[in-house]
């Protein structure tokens, strides 16, 4: 499978999609008839799309008008491409133009052509008004033709190319069909290099088809500049034009370059409408003169002068391949110097003229004075017409610009278009934690458009904390030390380095061993120990870089393990023997010789008490005493062949484990060799196992994709045991599991490049860790005894060390403590905290930064804070609350101290009028306003603590009340049957605007938004719907189709992009101006109340339904 960076990058203006592709090797026909397959209703899965009958793998191409996927078909497993439109392609014009390319494929039965095995739709996602169409293709994995182009190719390989394609292309042309987008990006190679063509999105039919054909718009240029022929660029279309790019292809495979590329699309296309290509052999002399040939005349300006079919260009190239003269003849001087005539006319008429002046002037010495008269008005006469040629060619290229304007406007709308679809594969790639799809996907998007939503995307690739090694320092393989504190890491040059992942110091790099797999830290991280190639063991003093060796093995040493806290060292080696060694006096203190034949390596239990020979085969292994020499047990001889087993922490038993097809585990006491428990459930070979420190759970990892822990305590009944929790949410092989020191914790590291945090009590997934760009081989737990801090430590094969914030991973990255939903959130003017209000009676105050509870405003018993609102000057929080189901209590606003949380004033509300609303301050901080449920709109004074004004005019309840920008106007928004939204005057209380649709919203608004220029409106309603009004002109200026209750809006401060928060768990991200989805943020459980950004719009806060308050921070 190809990976993103090797997917070939499609030029700027290019509207075709790019794909890989594989050629399917399960035998089945390629020929399949194609017919429009009707799907069910599917919901969308959480990340990529879910297309009937397959499996989506991977983004492996984004375009303008869609994305393609990677994927396999579930009953034939194999690998196809899914091309599916998305965005403004879904309109009619280009679903019929997708239509019409799957037919013009599936009509191509040509070995040189990618070919279509399915058509179908998808239905509609959120946001989105027509169902998504999709092609699965022929998948090719050899990357495309465009890899060749970058540097001038062998012409013989340049040629039989440049033949194979001209020969498929004369069957499209037989068949009436005519491509229009030629060019490398659209020829893909398969395994063997054999070319095929792909992308027939614009091709043109020119005979009979079947069913209406989509019509190229007038004065719309149809493909890609640096391959169109210029009577395609004058939008004309024949089969000279597909003659035409593949001139173009041979010439950029010789040369390099294209024969015609300006700064802007305006400057390519006056190139190729007046100006004649280099000669290829001016750029490459090595090219031969009748390759050149052949090129040029595929090159020429009129159609009638290039090869009359592509046949005839495959002939003349497998003439030139053979040996033989072609039939291409090269053009002389008066050939050329009457194309120049043609190609400009004014300066051949000028040119004429100025020869007919030096005549006329010459005849004026020979005749009359008369004759030279006439003959100076003769040449007047001809200046004028120069001059009307010079005119009527300025016209000809103020059309050529004015047409070049409207081509630079499609092009700025595909390259927006382009970005939008990038933001929402890396939103996608995000969802399923595909860390490497998703910074690709944002890598595509171009720069110039990169906003908040690009930056936030980007910042929520990597949640690690520290980063170590990399490309510059890469660590190939690590070791932690017990703890979990001390790491020692080794180089590709074999050298060491030793980290403390507490204060992040290093030591080194030292010279490391030859198998950097024996190297390993002590406990205290004052020791490394490593086998040296001579088999002595190395002992390293990392802070002095001082080195002793201990010798006396005589051959390999495979195993080396700190025993007694590191005062001890156990090793084992091929001469047989084990051996206890003394740390700081550097001798030998005991010695197990076992017996020839044994199978090695020994395997130490973790006191390194006992040493165990190799599970081999048939041959279950013994155990001996490493101080004694005796043996202590041997597992027993009838059980069946496993490959590897692990000690318990007690060294009292092991657990065994087996090569694939075993999917088992056995469970044995040491002493006894007893089987004394089965563990089944797998459903592919074990790759790790790992004990809680207890000794009464383990915890097992498999190439099935899931962990599942097990009781295997001496109180648990029957041998046959089953799991207690089976672990799933890993796409990939699972690596390594490792408990935290107390055992209530569990990580898993996987092939999908997360790792995965779980609450061993209850079988339940805490967090991903997601950073690392490849597959993630290992990971530990440290906890520093002096602050309590713990961290995880993971390497992986993109040669990093990542360490993570336990706190955040048990917190899932969000602010936890309310103990019933979330209803308001919003930063404080400062950025530095946030204020949060919930069903649990409380707001709460929040160090931004750190996560952390500052401060708990409780509200008496009242049970339901559905608002918070923070001061301008940020010393006072106003909330409203109510009590949940008694409407005799009495619920209210109430005014805090932010920095003491004393309540300083209530105002009192009837329980019985009570609905869900919102409070908030004016932005000069001297209002406070609120909604109430009888369809009034109160108003306070801050410092008084007076009624201001009561705003009446709404027919029922009111759910959210805002002030412009400016503080002199308020919004105010109805529930349920009244569904409109009321502007009001502050100074005199005055209505100015109602703004309502046509047809009322289904249960009212929910959510109110100012913009930022004060000129328009948001409003989020019931229905799913935000609408965008004037509310000077009562204009509705768009629709945004969320998909779900609108619950809350929020505005950039740069007023570009707007937040929805909905009952769909999500938060979208929209465009104001083109009103366009382009990203949307998931992590929340439950329904999103509130969302709000901060005053720099580098941070978004939200509140939801699942007591969480998340922070989506750019930086």
């Amino acid at each position: 499978m190809r990976t993103p960076a090797s997917l070939p990058h499609p030029p700027e203006r290019t509207v075709p999609l790019v794909i890989a592709r594989d050629e399917p090797t399960d035998g089945t026909p390629k020929s399949h008839r194609v017919a429009a397959v009707p799907l069910p209703p599917e919901p969308p899965a959480s990340g990529h799309p879910r297309v009937r009958g397959y499996d989506i793998l991977s983004v492996v191409g984004i375009g303008g008008m869609g994305i393609v996927y990677e994927a396999r078909h579930r009953e034939l497993n194999r690998r196809v491409a899914i091309k599916m439109l998305r965005g403004e392609s879904l309109a009619p014009e280009f679903r019929e133009r997708f239509r019409v390319e799957a037919e013009t494929i599936a009509k191509l039965q040509h070995p040189n052509v990618i070919q279509v095995f399915e058509v179908g739709t998808v239905e509609p996602v959120a946001g989105e008004l027509y169902p998504s169409p999709f092609i699965a293709l022929e998948f090719v994995d050899g990357g495309s033709l465009a890899g060749k182009t970058r540097a001038p190719q062998v012409p013989g390989y340049a040629a039989r190319v440049v033949a194979t394609l001209a020969r498929t292309v004369h069957a499209a042309h037989l068949l009436g069909v005519i491509h229009r987008d030629l060019k490398p990006s659209n020829v893909l190679l398969g395994h063997n290099g054999e070319p095929k063509i792909a992308d027939f999105g614009i091709a043109k039919q020119i005979a009979p088809a079947s069913g209406p054909q989509p019509r190229t718009q007038t004065g719309v240029v149809l493909g890609t500049p640096e391959y169109m022929s210029p009577e395609q660029l004058e939008g004309e279309t024949a089969p000279a034009a597909d003659i035409y790019a593949l001139g173009v292809i041979l010439y950029q495979l010789l040369t390099g370059v294209v024969p015609f590329k300006g700064a802007t699309f305006a400057d390519t296309l006056r190139l190729a409408l007046h100006q004649e290509p280099i000669p290829p052999r001016r750029l490459q002399p090595a090219v031969p003169r009748d390759l050149e040939t052949v090129c040029l005349k595929c090159l020429e300006k009129q159609p009638g002068k290039r090869y009359p079919t592509a046949a005839a260009l495959a002939d003349d190239l497998e003439r030139w391949l053979d040996g033989r003269p072609i039939q291409a003849r090269r053009l002389g001087p008066l050939g050329r110097t009457a194309r120049w005539g043609r190609r400009s006319p004014a300066l051949a008429a000028l040119s004429a003229v100025t020869t007919l002046v030096a005549v006329a002037a010459l005849a004026g010495v020979m005749w009359s004075w008369d004759d030279a008269r006439w003959s100076e008005k003769q040449a007047r006469d001809h200046m004028a017409v120069a001059r009307a040629n010079e005119l009527w060619a300025a016209e000809n290229e103020a059309r050529a610009k004015a047409e070049a304007a409207k081509n630079l406007d499609a092009a700025a709308k595909e390259r927006w278009e382009r970005y939008r679809v990038s933001l929402m594969a890396a939103s996608s790639g995000l969802r399923l934690h595909d860390v490497r799809t998703a910074r690709w996907a944002l890598d595509e998007a171009p720069p110039d458009h990169r906003d908040w939503v690009w930056n936030l995307l980007a910042a929520q690739l990597d949640r690690s904390r520290h980063v170590l090694g990399g490309p510059d320092a890469p660590i190939c393989y690590t070791q932690f030390s017990a703890s979990g504190r001390w790491l020692v890491a080794t180089d590709p040059a074999r050298k060491l380095t030793v980290w403390d992942l507490t204060t992040r110091e290093r030591w080194g790099p030292f010279p490391g061993p030859a198998a950097p797999r024996h190297a390993l830290v002590a406990d205290s991280g004052a020791t490394v120990a490593y086998a040296t190639d001579d088999h002595g063991i190395a002992l390293l003093d990392p802070r002095t870089g001082r080195v002793r060796v201990m010798r006396g093995h005589t051959a390999e040493i495979r195993v080396i393990q700190f025993i007694a806290n590191g005062r001890e060292l156990v090793t084992g080696s091929d001469d047989h023997t084990a051996r206890v060694w003394n740390v700081e006096s550097g001798r030998e203190t005991h010695r197990l010789r076992v017996p020839d034949g044994t199978a090695l390596p020994l395997v130490f239990s973790p006191d390194g008490e006992v040493a165990g020979a190799r599970w081999a085969n048939a041959d279950p292994p013994t155990f001996w005493g490493v101080r004694t020499g005796r043996p202590v047990g041997r597992i027993d001889p009838r059980a069946e062949p496993m490959f590897e087993y692990r000690f318990s922490p007690d060294g009292k038993r092991i657990v065994s484990s087996g090569w694939h097809p075993q999917t088992a585990m056995d469970v044995w006491e040491v002493s006894t060799g007893r089987r004394v428990a089965r563990l089944e459930g797998h459903e592919n070979q074990v790759s790790n196992t790992a004990f809680s420190p207890d000794g009464r759970l383990l915890a097992s990892c498999s190439m099935d994709r899931t962990v599942r822990v097990w009781d295997i305590g001496p109180d648990a009944r029957g041998e046959k045991r089953e799991a207690v929790h089976v672990l799933e949410g890993h796409t990939g092989w699972i690596q390594r599991v490792a408990f935290n020191p107390d055992g209530t914790r569990l990580l898993s590291a996987s092939d999908d490049r997360t790792l995965r945090y779980w609450d061993v009590k209850r079988g339940k997934l805490v967090a991903v860790l997601r950073g690392h760009s490849s597959e993630v081989d290992c990971g530990a737990f440290h906890i520093d005894p002096g602050t309590g801090t713990a961290l995880i430590a993971s390497h992986a094969r993109d040669d990093t060390v990542r360490l993570w914030d336990v706190w955040s991973a048990e917190n899932d990255y969000a602010l936890r403590g309310h103990g019933s939903y979330v209803y308001s959130a919003t930063f404080f003017p400062d950025g530095d905290r946030i204020a949060s209000a919930g069903w649990d009676d409380t707001a709460r105050v929040w160090d931004a930064r750190t996560g952390k509870e500052v401060l708990k405003l409780e509200h008496g018993n009242i049970g339901i804070v559905s608002s918070v609102a923070v001061h301008p000057g940020g010393q006072l929080i106003a909330t409203l609350g109510r009590k949940h189901n008694d409407p005799n209590a009495v619920g209210g606003v109430r005014l805090w101290d932010a920095g003491t949380g004393k309540l300083l004033h209530v105002w009192p509300l009837s329980n019985a009028d009570f609905r869900d609303s919102r409070v908030t301050f004016s932005p000069d901080g001297t209002l406070l306003a609120a909604g109430t449920p009888d369809g009034r709109v109160r108003l306070w004074d801050v410092a008084t603590r007076r009624a201001a004004a009561v705003l009446e005019g709404h027919t029922f309840a009111v759910c959210d009340v805002a002030f412009s920008p400016d503080g002199k106007r308020l919004a105010s928004a109805g529930h349920h049957r009244d569904g409109s939204v009321r502007v009001w005057d502050v100074a005199t209380g005055k209505p100015l605007a109602v703004l309502k649709p046509g047809t009322d919203f289904r249960d009212g608004v929910l959510a109110l938004a100012w913009h930022p220029n004060g000129k328009l409106l948001a409003a989020g309603s019931s229905d799913g719907s935000v609408r965008l009004w004037e509310p000077a002109t009562e204009k509705l200026l768009g629709e945004l189709k969320h998909g779900s209750d609108v619950y809350g809006l929020a505005f950039t401060p740069d007023g570009k992009l707007l937040a929805t928060g909905a009952a769909d768990n999500l938060i979208r991200l929209w465009h104001v101006d083109t009103h366009r989805e382009i990203a949307e943020l998931s992590g929340h459980k439950m329904y999103v109340h509130s969302v709000a950004f901060d005053r720099t719009g580098t941070r978004l806060v939200s509140a939801s339904g699942d007591k969480t308050v998340r922070v989506w921070d750019t930086e």
